[in-house]
């Protein structure tokens, strides 16, 4: 059974990388600009709003400042707090992180977050014509084609559902009544009886122990068999 393993450039990074070498892999250099230009456009635009337009929180972006950003939301998600407001993440009464008011400050991480723009918002509305995720499909698409030649999957991966909790309005399903099923990755061909079951139950799988290479179903995956050890 062929076990899935990195490859290519996420290979040649080596064991000594650091986490920022392993990122760029997947998000590369073009996609950060691609980022950067729309995203100042529509600061550019949010900029025309305010009397004061050198305050330093309404300035232009860069690459830098965007991962800083990116990084920001990464320990958001570590220190679970996605569904905090700013004021309490940034607070200066001990309540909030210092590590958040090390990376930004509150106002520039709300402007950043309102003007981040992932495509050009002047043909979004001919794009959305054919794509209905017109506003992310270049990243989403430059993200899949940049993971294909770093990482090897087996022909035995399982593919979970995911329910992501979505406010807004969209053209497109956005919700399976049914969890998806494995065969939609693996070969249906290889769909076996349960090696653990009993022989009435008539189980069949395509799922396999990465020891003995048993067809085990659902149920037994819990469970060991005498070959594979203790």
């Amino acid at each position: 059974m062929k076990v899935p393993t990195v490859k290519g450039k996420a290979k040649n990074v080596g064991n000594s990388c650091n986490p920022l070498q392993v990122w760029e892999c997947l998000f590369t250099e073009d996609m950060i600009t691609e980022i950067v230009v729309h995203t100042n456009e529509k600061i550019s635009s949010y900029r025309a709003n305010f009397s004061d337009t050198t305050r330093t929180e309404l300035r232009d972006t860069n690459a830098v400042e965007l991962r800083a950003l990116f990084g920001f939301l990464y320990y958001t998600a570590v220190f679970k707090s996605n569904h905090k407001s700013l004021e309490s993440m940034f607070a200066t009464d001990s309540t909030g992180r210092d590590v958040f008011r090390a990376i930004l400050s509150v106002r520039r991480t709300y402007i950043l977050i309102y003007c981040l723009r992932f495509d050009d918002f002047a043909t979004r509305a001919t794009r959305k014509e054919i794509d209905p995720c017109a506003a992310v499909s270049y990243i989403f698409h430059n993200m899949v084609e940049n993971s294909h030649p770093c990482y090897n999957i087996c022909s035995y991966a399982c593919v979970a559902e995911m329910l992501v909790g979505f406010r807004g309005h969209c053209k497109f399903r956005v919700y399976m009544a049914s969890k998806l099923e494995s065969e939609e990755t693996c070969e249906k061909s290889k769909r076996k009886r349960c090696a653990l079951c009993p022989h009435s139950k008539e189980k069949k799988t395509n799922q396999y122990c990465v020891s003995c290479d048993r067809p085990v179903c659902q149920a037994c995956r819990s469970v060991t068999c005498r070959e594979c050890g203790e």
